[in-house]
């Protein structure tokens, strides 16, 4: 099969959902979002999958891209909501970013080994999860570089399958400390969620757990449902932001990431976005 160029671009447009085709005298660049992507114009509708999923539905297979989708990400979110009895103008947003020696302060080596010898493990869960389609080599690889960017070159903390629950089990204890120590606790009238009813000052880390499943959810801050990573690591789009297997087929949006960068990605956004623009 040799390589794939475009020559139009198919969409419907309105409430009435009208149908319009543009021409590409030169090349498409898709921006559909990090949930439509997979699914539309990089993906199945457009024959660019797994071609075993293409034929599920009867769409041509026109580049074997089997990856499409296959590295999605996103990141966890627990709330807590504590009450104040102080008055407050102006920007009323207070931004953190502990790295993991605040989190786990003393023990924090003795959670990097725990994690590192699980890295092996985590990686054939996913494989298996994504039925191979994924190997657990390459995701050991990715991995091992989210691994270097928490515990070897400290950033603000980032989430990665067994250790999720640790991470946020600490979190959560060093936002408690936080609102109960000095200044901050003279700012504060209590903890309203998840509340000291639900989650005493002394619960255990079961307990802890227990809640975090009951109340975590997924942040929305989703990515790499088309990575730009080599094809042989679960790529789907190249460096310039080219489809692989397509000539002029290249997509500018947030599932191009490979790693959770951070945690709103607009800054990053702008950049690739910017990036795009230069290369005219």
């Amino acid at each position: 099969m040799g390589i794939a160029s475009n020559t139009s671009v198919w969409r419907t447009i309105g409430a009435q959902r009208n149908s319009i085709v543009t021409n590409a005298q030169e090349a498409a660049s898709t921006s559909s979002g990090r949930y439509s992507n997979p699914t539309c114009p990089v993906s199945e509708r457009s024959g660019v999958s797994n071609p075993d999923i293409l034929a599920q539905h009867s769409i041509p297979l026109v580049v074997n891209l089997t990856t499409v989708g296959e590295t999605f990400q996103d990141q966890i979110n627990t709330q807590f909501i504590y009450t104040s009895n102080a008055f407050y103008t102006g920007q009323g947003t207070y931004l953190g970013n502990p790295t993991v020696s605040d989190i786990f302060g003393s023990n924090t080596t003795n959670v990097a080994n725990d994690v590192k010898n699980n890295l092996a493990n985590y990686a054939a869960k996913v494989s298996a999860a994504s039925n191979s389609t994924m190997s657990a080599a390459n995701l050991l690889a990715l991995f091992k570089i989210q691994y270097d960017s928490v515990f070897e070159n400290p950033a603000p903390i980032a989430e990665m399958l067994g250790w999720d629950m640790q991470q946020q089990i600490g979190s959560g204890k060093f936002i408690c400390k936080i609102f109960d120590t000095a200044r901050m606790s003279e700012h504060t009238t209590g903890e309203s969620t998840p509340g000291y009813t639900t989650l005493p000052s002394d619960a255990t880390d079961a307990w802890w757990a227990s809640w975090i499943n009951s109340a975590t959810r997924v942040n929305f801050c989703l990515v790499g449902t088309a990575a730009m990573m080599p094809r042989d690591m679960g790529g789907v789009v190249d460096t310039n932001l080219m489809v692989y297997g397509t000539a002029n087929v290249r997509v500018v949006d947030g599932s191009v990431f490979q790693f959770q960068v951070c945690s709103h990605l607009m800054s990053t956004l702008y950049t690739v976005a910017r990036c795009r623009y230069c290369q005219g």
